[in-house]
């Protein structure tokens, strides 16, 4: 039987592996400058960089952007399907719909449940309890609903037109969807101040039918 003795492997070469700056400008008056508590003027600074580029945040460039701008309405949470609503309580208001054209024409009358100081359902978990005729959005119904207000957000993004810079989202203020004039706030009168529901008539706004607010 032939055997061999196992021997070591040569050791390999030093070598100095250290990264090494070479110095700008930059770097010397960097080390030429007083650091306080780090040290004296003679403290040894060296920048591990001359120029630092920021990395992403995602691998992937679509995960930076907005679920809005990247979801369908029907890919959406919870969450952020509640999050769309641009709180401009257009959908509120009490409608009538022309028997003869099938137009429906909204009125400067807000539901009972409707608070006019806040935008806002008084009463949202609950309303269709208080409220029967309150239609839920839903994805599925967004586009068959040609009476939804041009500016809203959820019929934005059915058709494709993204959302308006005065949305919240994008703004990030709450505030600039009355700012820019697409908000209802301060300027209806509730269902219960009426004697017969018919009387809504009497506040017809067909204005209100146009595209509102100041954003694409």
């Amino acid at each position: 039987m032939l055997t061999t003795k196992a021997t070591s492997p040569e050791p390999l070469p030093q070598k100095n592996f250290r990264q090494r700056h070479f110095p700008t400008e930059t770097s010397r008056a960097f080390l030429g400058k007083n650091r306080g508590s780090h040290g004296s003027l003679s403290a040894r600074f060296r920048p591990l960089h001359h120029c630092v580029v920021p990395l992403p945040r995602y691998a992937g460039e679509d995960l930076m952007k907005p679920f809005w701008e990247t979801k369908t309405l029907e890919q959406m949470s919870p969450g952020e399907w509640e999050a769309l609503c641009d709180g401009c309580g257009l959908c509120c208001l009490v409608r009538f719909e022309d028997e003869d054209t099938g137009e429906v024409v909204p009125t400067k009358v807000h539901c009972k449940l409707f608070d006019p100081a806040t935008c806002a359902c008084s009463n949202y978990v609950e309303r269709e309890q208080h409220v029967p005729d309150c239609i839920k959005l839903t994805p599925g119904n967004v586009a068959q609903l040609g009476w939804m207000p041009l500016s809203c957000a959820y019929r934005r993004l059915a058709e494709g037109r993204g959302l308006a810079d005065w949305h919240p989202l994008v703004s990030g203020d709450p505030e600039t969807v009355h700012t820019a004039g697409v908000s209802i706030r301060g300027q209806t009168i509730s269902e219960l101040e009426l004697d017969e529901p018919e009387d809504a008539l009497a506040h017809e706004a067909p204005e209100w039918m146009a595209e509102r607010g100041t954003g694409a």
